[in-house]
Protein backbone atom coordinates (compact mmCIF):
# COMPACT_ATOMS: atom_id res chain seq x y z
CA UNK A 1 0.00 0.00 0.00
CA UNK A 2 2.63 2.01 0.73
CA UNK A 3 4.29 1.37 -2.10
CA UNK A 4 0.96 2.49 -3.81
CA UNK A 5 0.55 5.45 -2.06
CA UNK A 6 4.28 6.81 -3.11
CA UNK A 7 3.73 5.84 -6.74
CA UNK A 8 0.62 8.20 -6.68
CA UNK A 9 2.50 10.54 -5.82
CA UNK A 10 5.15 10.33 -7.93
CA UNK A 11 2.54 10.60 -10.62
CA UNK A 12 1.19 13.73 -9.11
CA UNK A 13 4.43 15.51 -8.93
CA UNK A 14 5.09 14.69 -12.22
CA UNK A 15 2.28 15.86 -13.80
CA UNK A 16 2.56 19.49 -11.66
CA UNK A 17 6.34 19.41 -12.65
CA UNK A 18 5.15 18.78 -16.98
CA UNK A 19 1.68 21.31 -16.33
CA UNK A 20 4.70 24.10 -15.36
CA UNK A 21 6.74 23.15 -18.92
CA UNK A 22 3.78 23.48 -20.85
CA UNK A 23 2.77 26.83 -18.91
CA UNK A 24 6.48 28.12 -19.33
CA UNK A 25 6.71 27.22 -22.67
CA UNK A 26 3.02 29.30 -23.54
CA UNK A 27 4.58 31.81 -22.07
CA UNK A 28 7.61 31.88 -24.50
CA UNK A 29 5.19 31.56 -27.25
CA UNK A 30 4.14 35.35 -26.56
CA UNK A 31 5.48 37.62 -29.65
CA UNK A 32 7.58 40.66 -29.08
CA UNK A 33 9.64 42.11 -31.91
CA UNK A 34 9.74 44.37 -34.67
CA UNK A 35 10.39 42.36 -38.53
CA UNK A 36 10.88 43.66 -42.23
CA UNK A 37 8.11 41.80 -44.46
CA UNK A 38 6.97 41.71 -48.02
CA UNK A 39 4.68 40.33 -50.47
CA UNK A 40 5.69 40.77 -54.21
CA UNK A 41 4.85 38.88 -57.21
CA UNK A 42 5.59 39.87 -61.40
CA UNK A 43 4.05 42.78 -62.91
CA UNK A 44 1.54 40.47 -65.36
CA UNK A 45 1.04 44.10 -67.07
CA UNK A 46 4.67 44.99 -68.04
CA UNK A 47 7.14 42.12 -68.18
CA UNK A 48 10.24 44.82 -67.94
CA UNK A 49 8.71 46.66 -64.72
CA UNK A 50 9.14 45.84 -61.64
CA UNK A 51 7.32 43.38 -59.38
CA UNK A 52 3.68 44.45 -58.06
CA UNK A 53 4.24 43.92 -53.87
CA UNK A 54 4.47 45.95 -51.04
CA UNK A 55 7.63 45.60 -47.89
CA UNK A 56 6.33 47.19 -44.50
CA UNK A 57 7.55 47.03 -41.04
CA UNK A 58 5.90 46.34 -38.26
CA UNK A 59 6.23 46.42 -34.70
CA UNK A 60 4.56 43.86 -32.00
CA UNK A 61 4.44 43.57 -28.68
CA UNK A 62 2.91 41.11 -26.76
CA UNK A 63 1.42 39.76 -29.68
CA UNK A 64 -0.36 43.48 -29.81
CA UNK A 65 0.48 44.88 -33.34
CA UNK A 66 1.95 48.75 -32.70
CA UNK A 67 2.56 49.44 -36.03
CA UNK A 68 2.69 48.63 -39.95
CA UNK A 69 4.33 51.24 -42.07
CA UNK A 70 5.17 51.02 -45.39
CA UNK A 71 9.52 50.44 -46.48
CA UNK A 72 10.68 51.81 -49.57
CA UNK A 73 11.35 49.11 -52.26
CA UNK A 74 10.92 49.04 -55.87
CA UNK A 75 7.47 47.29 -55.94
CA UNK A 76 4.81 48.66 -57.30
CA UNK A 77 2.38 49.16 -55.13
CA UNK A 78 -0.21 51.50 -57.60
CA UNK A 79 0.10 51.31 -61.12
CA UNK A 80 -0.25 55.25 -62.70
CA UNK A 81 -2.77 53.84 -64.68
CA UNK A 82 -5.15 52.31 -62.22
CA UNK A 83 -8.67 54.07 -61.75
CA UNK A 84 -8.36 53.73 -58.66
CA UNK A 85 -4.98 54.81 -57.08
CA UNK A 86 -5.91 57.73 -55.82
CA UNK A 87 -8.28 56.39 -53.60
CA UNK A 88 -5.42 54.30 -52.49
CA UNK A 89 -2.78 56.36 -51.91
CA UNK A 90 -5.06 58.71 -50.29
CA UNK A 91 -6.61 55.63 -47.98
CA UNK A 92 -2.94 54.40 -47.47
CA UNK A 93 -1.71 55.94 -44.03
CA UNK A 94 -5.67 55.19 -42.49
CA UNK A 95 -5.12 51.50 -43.40
CA UNK A 96 -1.85 50.74 -42.27
CA UNK A 97 -2.98 52.41 -38.67
CA UNK A 98 -6.08 50.53 -38.60
CA UNK A 99 -3.38 47.19 -37.57
CA UNK A 100 -2.39 48.89 -34.58
CA UNK A 101 -3.65 47.03 -31.40
CA UNK A 102 -4.95 44.09 -33.72
CA UNK A 103 -3.85 40.59 -32.26
CA UNK A 104 -1.52 39.05 -34.61
CA UNK A 105 -3.36 35.81 -34.63
CA UNK A 106 -6.61 37.49 -36.06
CA UNK A 107 -4.01 39.08 -38.56
CA UNK A 108 -2.65 35.08 -39.31
CA UNK A 109 -5.90 33.72 -39.39
CA UNK A 110 -7.20 35.84 -42.92
CA UNK A 111 -6.47 33.66 -45.75
CA UNK A 112 -5.97 35.56 -49.29
CA UNK A 113 -6.61 33.68 -52.21
CA UNK A 114 -3.39 34.08 -54.73
CA UNK A 115 -3.55 33.42 -58.57
CA UNK A 116 -2.27 30.09 -59.90
CA UNK A 117 -2.89 31.13 -63.40
CA UNK A 118 0.67 31.52 -65.07
CA UNK A 119 -0.16 35.10 -66.28
CA UNK A 120 -1.22 36.40 -62.91
CA UNK A 121 0.33 33.52 -60.54
CA UNK A 122 0.66 35.43 -56.91
CA UNK A 123 -1.59 38.55 -57.81
CA UNK A 124 -4.06 38.36 -55.00
CA UNK A 125 -7.79 37.34 -56.22
CA UNK A 126 -11.60 37.46 -55.04
CA UNK A 127 -13.15 33.84 -54.52
CA UNK A 128 -16.14 34.74 -56.43
CA UNK A 129 -18.68 33.99 -53.36
CA UNK A 130 -16.49 34.11 -50.29
CA UNK A 131 -14.53 37.48 -51.90
CA UNK A 132 -11.58 38.53 -49.80
CA UNK A 133 -11.88 35.40 -46.79
CA UNK A 134 -11.01 38.53 -44.64
CA UNK A 135 -14.89 40.05 -44.66
CA UNK A 136 -15.63 36.23 -43.47
CA UNK A 137 -13.66 36.54 -40.56
CA UNK A 138 -14.76 40.37 -39.93
CA UNK A 139 -11.43 42.28 -40.54
CA UNK A 140 -13.19 44.30 -42.87
CA UNK A 141 -11.42 47.37 -41.26
CA UNK A 142 -8.37 46.03 -42.91
CA UNK A 143 -9.29 46.35 -46.75
CA UNK A 144 -9.99 49.15 -48.41
CA UNK A 145 -13.30 49.29 -51.34
CA UNK A 146 -12.01 49.38 -54.73
CA UNK A 147 -8.34 48.45 -53.47
CA UNK A 148 -8.56 44.92 -52.37
CA UNK A 149 -5.84 44.11 -54.21
CA UNK A 150 -3.45 46.90 -52.90
CA UNK A 151 -5.22 45.42 -49.31
CA UNK A 152 -4.53 41.79 -49.66
CA UNK A 153 -0.65 42.76 -50.81
CA UNK A 154 -0.31 44.60 -47.06
CA UNK A 155 -2.19 41.51 -45.31
CA UNK A 156 0.85 39.06 -46.69
CA UNK A 157 3.25 41.43 -45.99
CA UNK A 158 2.37 41.63 -42.79
CA UNK A 159 1.68 38.14 -42.30
CA UNK A 160 5.52 37.66 -43.62
CA UNK A 161 6.49 40.20 -40.92
CA UNK A 162 5.16 38.49 -38.43
CA UNK A 163 6.64 35.01 -39.11
CA UNK A 164 10.10 36.55 -39.61
CA UNK A 165 9.17 37.99 -36.28
CA UNK A 166 8.94 34.78 -34.68
CA UNK A 167 11.47 32.73 -36.62
CA UNK A 168 13.97 35.14 -34.78
CA UNK A 169 13.38 34.35 -31.71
Amino acid sequence: MKGMKKALIGLALGAVAALGVVGFAACDSVITGEAEGEYHYANPWDSKSPDYGVKVKVVVEEDIIQSVTIVESDYVQASATWTDRDNYLAQEAELLSRYKGVDVDDVMKIKVGVSTDPKTKGQPITQDEDGFVALKAGKTDLLLGDATQSSARIVLAVQNAIENIEAAK
